[in-house]
């Protein structure tokens, strides 16, 4: 946190303290895509006054950090500086999230798609139907199953987790789970997209195992972007940089949004620690 000479907070950033065989590591809390800085708005029309501000806030939040071995931290695309933490020592590389204006007519966006896009849409879209989820607990089954088949932790202290969030999200009314289901009422994919100013993110979710080949999260992405229409202007993606993942997000004519991956090392054995496990953005 960083605060005024009066004690009101000007800035603060989310991070979480993990231990893992000794070793101390500030990194980002679960199923959080970005920790970004917030930064209270600052009251000047001139960009050097504006800057010069918020790097002292943003160097004052880094010098109170605690001590830890290794660092690592996503910063959200709203921050488009990152010199304070390139001055005090940290490395960069970029990675990207992909974004979609859903401002425009839904004719227009569907053109936008790619034909391979709109033919697994079209395709999904003979036999399988959307619903809305209300139960937290179908969603958690839906995405331990995901999460397992990936072979992603996923234990109690994570369902607690999504369920605090989304205890929270319900009463705030930003939130929406959505599936596809077949006539038998099997699941297919589900998705759960989290409303924030006017941007809608997808949070998590995924398609069955089972049914990983039947082009039901295409179609959920679509009644997604559809559904969010008219509540939001941008549907985030909340991105991956795999290979197989982002060309499906850009598929859907969303387009590539860099972001800063920033990381430190105090010492040389985190540093070549890190570069075995290749833990650098």
């Amino acid at each position: 946190m960083s605060f005024s000479p009066k004690g009101t907070p000007q800035g603060a950033m989310l991070y979480e303290i993990k231990t893992n065989y000794g070793i101390r590591r500030l990194t980002l809390p679960p199923f959080t895509p970005f920790n970004g800085i917030w930064l209270r708005n600052i009251d000047t029309s001139k960009a050097h006054s504006l800057y010069s501000k918020r790097r002292k806030i943003i160097t004052q939040i880094l010098e109170e950090l605690p001590r830890a071995s290794m660092q690592d931290f996503k910063i959200h695309y709203a921050l488009d500086d990152w010199l304070p933490f390139k001055w005090k020592g940290y490395n960069q590389t970029t990675q990207y999230t992909q974004t979609l204006d859903i401002t425009a007519e839904e004719e227009e966006i569907y053109a936008g798609l790619k034909s391979a896009t709109r033919s697994k849409i079209k395709r999904a879209s003979s036999f399988l139907k959307l619903i809305s989820v209300k139960d937290i607990n179908r969603f958690i089954e839906h995405i331990q199953a995901v999460f397992s088949y990936k072979k992603i932790k996923f234990g109690n202290r994570e369902k607690n987790i999504i369920r605090t969030i989304d205890k929270r999200l319900t009463e705030l009314d930003k939130k929406e789970i959505y599936a596809v289901q077949d006539k038998d009422g099997h699941i297919h994919a589900m998705i759960y997209l989290i409303f924030t100013g006017q941007q809608v993110h997808y949070w998590l979710g995924g398609a069955s195992p089972a049914y990983r080949n039947e082009a039901g999260m295409y179609l959920l992405l679509w009644e997604a972007i559809k559904k969010s229409r008219g509540r939001a202007k941008c549907f985030d993606f909340d991105g991956s940089n795999h290979p197989n993942i982002a060309p499906v997000f850009t598929g859907f004519g969303a387009i590539p949004k860099g972001y800063h991956y920033i990381y430190r090392s105090n010492g040389w054995m985190y540093r070549l620690l890190r570069l075995v496990r290749r833990k650098d953005g």
